[in-house]
Formats: C-alpha cells, structure tokens, sequence
C-alpha cells in the first residue's frame, strides 16, 4: 500500500489539478473570443479602410487629382523608415509607373520645375514646422511628367500630429490646373493689354453686378478700375471703396436725381437697349468738382435677365468749360447783335464772362475789331459835330480802305463844301463880287438862292459892313431839328 499510495499517485492530488485546468481553459476560451472578436474588428476595419481607399481614387479620379501620403516616424519626414507613397491616381496623372515615382520627398522635389522649387520646399518645412497649425499648405506649382513636360498641378494638404504637435501623417492632394494656368495667363496677358489701354485713353472702368431684386443701394459691389480711383484722386479700395456710395456721394447735388433716373431706366430696360450716356459733374478728393461722361452697357444671362452692367467714365472737364465758354460767347454775339440793330455801335464783349484764357483772347481781339470798324464812323461823328458848330477847320485824317473809305470822302466832302460856302458867303459880305462857287450838280437850289444873295451884294454890305475899312467873317452854324 505504502509503495503504491505515493503523493503522486494519489488521486486526491488529481482532483486538486481540476479548478487550475478548468481556469486555463476558461482564459484559452476567453481569448479566443477576444481573438475572433479583434479579427472581426480588423475585418470591418480593413473593409472601411478600403472602402475609404475606394472612395478617395473616385473623388481623385473625378476631380482628376492625386495624392500624397506620408508616414512621418519620430516628426521627421527625411527619417529613413518615414514612408512616402503617391496615389494610382498620381503615377497616372504624370504617366509614370508605381516602380518609377519616387518613394522619398528628396526624389519628389527632384520633379518640380526649378523656378518652384524652393518656393514649395519651404512652404513644406514651414507647414510641419509650425505647431500651431496656422502655416496652411497650399501651393502652385509644375510637375515633371513622364513626357519631359511640366503639368501645372495645384496642391493642398494638412498634417496629423500627435499629443506633442509633431507630425506624424501629412497628405495633400494634387489636381491638375493646366487649363485653368493657361486661362489664368492669357486673363494676365489681355488684363495688361487692358490696363495699358485704359492708361491711354484715361478713361476709368467700372462693372457692377445687378442684385436680383434690381434694387442698388449703397453697399451694392461695384468693381471701379484703377484709372477710375485715379481720375477722382483716389488711390486704392482703402479711400475709395468697391461700394456703390464710393461713386454715389461724389455727384454734384444738381446731377445726382437725373443721373440715378437715367441709370434706373438703364438697368429695368430687359431689352438691353436702353443706353446709360450721360455727363455730370463728380466730386473730386480735393473737393472740386469736374465734369466727367459715362457710357454703360448691360450683359445679359441666357433668359434675359440682367446679369451686370459694365461702363466706362472718362474726363471731359475742359471740353465741356470749352462748351460752356462757347455758349457764353454766343450769348454775347447775341447781345451785341440786338445792340447794333438798336443802333448801340459801341457795345463790347464783356471779357469778364470767360474764365479760360483762350476766350478772353478772342473777346479782346474781337473788341479790337469792333473798334477798327466803327472807328471811322465815330471819328466821323465828331467831326459831323464840329462842322454842326460851324468849325469847318478840320477833316478826316484816318487811313481807310473799302466802304470805310468811301465814308470818310464823303465826310470830307461835307467838310469842303460846307468850308466853301462859308469863304463864299464871307467874301460876298465883304464886298468881293467876283466870288464863286461850284455847283454841285445842274439843279442846285443853294447854288442858285448864292447866286442871288450875291447879286444884292451892295445891299446885304452895306447892312451888315457900314465901314468899308472893316472885314467881316461869316461863321455859320448848322442846327439840328430834333
């Protein structure tokens, strides 16, 4: 008994063994839940994980975009075990197989062009570097493609970091912008064409967009050129802002209600036809004001629904003084006009009417014409008035040519007859009957009633000279009848 009852044998002992194997079992059984549980897990997670794979080449596919991702080990991205994949989509944008893309970011910055390289390598450092999260990563640039050629592709990523801000997955995806590069660049090439032609016509351009309901106010976007801002002393959008007020508060209070009229009936007309062509004045940054023409167009949508207006302003400030001199100047025609037919030969222009120099010229020389032509006549005059007084001492000395000649040799023949007569008519009273006078014409009825006074001679001078010693001079003087 003793030899076959050893401790090891004992059957009590297998008995103590049960509970430990019943626990062991039991974990064994509990793991293998876990296990299938976890593999469910991985399963599911594998399957979103390639759904989510799925779903980034349709979007890369209809975006036509690619992309790229970084593993980042211990938040450096030039580590040896970082890993660096480009997208299916990627190699097939730049033509290149999976074994010939680069699996490092040293290899992939050997593919942009070299005007751009630096630029993205720094916008890239500067991007995982910064822990704040505030240095975006979006960039421009052109790729190398299998061809030999550079694709224009823009790109824009974010970073994943860990608890201490390193990074630790970076992804950015890329698209192709070639159209919209060579878009861009014909846009700059017909943008400075349009500037340097807007530099040369100095005209300023403007291009609202009509709000739906038709109803502009204040704060309606209206887009004002460069020239525009410079023509009314403005520099940039901070003192003259893309506002419709910027335009508004500069009109002159006399302008602004018809101006608004004409540019409301401009923009309601659905047909299009109705032309905004009208001048006003505007208000420039030094406080003057200055006459200014704008010429507006509608572009209209496919159902004929207004879509923007578009015009163009330009100065005309001393064209229109030029207008306003020259409607002064008719004026004053028209007043000296009225003058001379009422008879008033010495109404002038009134200079004091014309601000710009040129006019003032003109009015004087014209006043200096005036002068020449009437002149003679006045001159004239004055002497008519002497010869009234019996003064027929003087005569018309002025040179003339025309009509003004003709006048000033009648004047003097006045002069030489009336100066005859009155020797005549001396020479008679003082006794010299071999006086005589020519007659004017065959039918002369002053002639004849001298030639009778001249006849009574003895009688007329013995009335008025009793002496023969004294010599008597006739002085006659003309009297007007009013």
């Amino acid at each position: 008994m003793e030899e076959n009852g050893t401790l090891g044998n004992n059957p009590l002992d297998a008995v103590d063994d049960i509970p430990e194997n019943m626990t062991k079992n039991k974990q064994e059984s509990q793991i293998e839940i876990e296990k299938e549980s976890l593999l469910k897990e991985i399963d599911i997670l594998q399957k979103q994980i390639y759904l989510h794979t799925q779903r980034q080449e349709l979007i890369c596919k209809a975006t036509n975009s690619g992309l790229i991702e970084i593993n980042i080990i211990d938040g450096q991205v030039d580590h040896s075990e970082t890993t660096f994949r480009l997208s299916n989509e990627f190699t097939s944008l730049l033509g290149y197989s999976e074994d010939e893309l680069p699996n490092n970011i040293t290899d992939w910055f050997a593919l942009l062009h070299p005007e751009d390289l630096e630029f993205v390598r720094k916008r890239f450092y500067s991007h995982l570097e910064d822990k704040s999260a505030e240095t975006s990563f979006v960039i421009k640039c052109r790729i190398l493609d299998k061809n030999g050629n550079y694709l224009w592709m823009q790109g824009s990523g974010d970073t994943l970091r860990d608890e201490m801000e390193n990074p630790i997955f970076f992804l950015a995806q890329f698209r192709v912008i070639q159209k919209e590069k060579i878009q861009e660049t014909e846009f700059e090439i017909i943008s400075t064409r349009f500037d340097l032609l807007n530099q040369a016509t100095s005209e300023g351009y403007w291009d609202m967009v009509i709000p739906a309901d038709m109803n502009v106010v204040d704060d309606t976007y209206v887009w004002y050129s460069e020239q525009f801002r410079k023509m009314l002393g403005y520099q940039d959008e901070s003192d003259f802002p893309n506002r419709m007020d910027s335009w508004s508060v500069s009109f002159h209070p006399e302008d602004i209600e018809r101006v608004f009229e004409q540019f409301q009936q401009h923009i309601m007309d659905k047909s299009g036809e109705t032309e905004f062509d009208t001048e006003y004045r505007l208000k420039l940054k030094s406080g003057e004001f200055q006459w200014f023409r704008s010429r507006g167009a509608i572009l209209l949508d496919e159902v004929k629904q207004h879509f923007r207006s578009v015009g163009s302003l330009k100065n005309i400030n001393e064209e229109k003084q030029i207008e306003l001199e020259i409607q002064s100047l008719l004026k004053e025609i028209n007043r000296l006009t009225e003058s001379a037919i009422e008879g008033k030969i010495f109404s002038r222009f009134d200079t004091s009417n014309f601000q710009d120099y040129n006019f003032v010229h003109i009015t004087q020389e014209l006043n200096s014409l005036l002068d020449s032509i009437v002149q003679p006549i006045d001159e004239g005059i004055m002497l008519l008035q002497k010869l009234q007084t019996g003064d027929f001492s003087q005569k018309l000395e002025i040179e003339c040519k025309g009509e003004h000649l003709k006048l000033k040799e009648s004047i003097n023949s006045i002069q030489k007859w009336f100066s005859e007569i009155s020797s005549y008519l001396s020479k008679i009273v003082n006794g010299d009957g071999n006086a005589t006078l020519e007659r004017i014409s065959d039918i002369d009825p002053l002639y004849e009633n001298l030639e009778k006074l001249k006849n009574k001679q003895p009688k007329l001078t013995t009335k008025i000279n009793p002496t023969p010693e004294t010599s008597v001079e006739l002085k006659i003087t003309i009297r007007s009848e009013s």
